[in-house]
């Protein structure tokens, strides 16, 4: 503290609420940028429950426990090999797109191209050629008509190296 009784840290002039709005404010955003790993979430229930937070520390765990759970998730499906999983989740687009209603059908269809599109590519230049013709010949009949133009200028592409030199491509990625 200084002599007029404002603490030192606190810009001349600056009332000292707007000082502390603004140095929490930065304490937040330090914070988000922060991953919520167990180790801080044990860090905070404990604090929680030391000031007999009880209620933020109920609604904390249940939310956690949803963060904890969808982190598991990803770490589980990036073991998963990348090329069964894009054909799993294609699968799985094109039977929500079956199972719409027709009034919607059209509309999520048009999702299909983009998808088909990038899956195509990375399994091309990630994966096996052997898996990217399989990908295209099992779905490019999937791909609605307005698109078929753009079909016919991926199933020329036959190589990794082919798709890494189109322009086509590049304006995708």
């Amino acid at each position: 503290m200084d002599s007029s009784g404002t603490a030192s840290h606190l810009t001349p002039g600056m009332p000292a609420s707007t000082a502390h709005i603004s140095s929490t404010q930065a304490g937040i955003d330090e914070l988000s940028e922060k991953q919520l790993t167990p180790e801080v979430l044990q860090i905070l229930m404990t604090f929680l429950r030391k000031n007999g937070l009880s209620e933020t520390e109920e609604a904390l765990s249940k939310e956690a426990n949803n963060l904890l759970v969808m982190s598991e998730d990803v770490s589980v499906s990036s073991t998963f090999p990348s090329s069964e999983a894009l054909l799993s989740e294609f699968e799985s687009l094109v039977q929500f797109v079956d199972s719409s209603f027709d009034f919607f059908q059209a509309e999520f269809s048009l999702l299909l191209f983009p998808v088909f599109a990038h899956s195509y590519i990375k399994l091309l230049i990630e994966s096996s050629v052997n898996n990217a013709k399989e990908f295209f010949k099992r779905y490019c009949k999937r791909i609605p008509a307005p698109y078929e133009e753009l079909v016919y200028k991926l199933e020329r592409l036959q190589t990794a190296q082919q798709a890494q030199a189109d322009s086509y491509v590049q304006l995708l990625m």
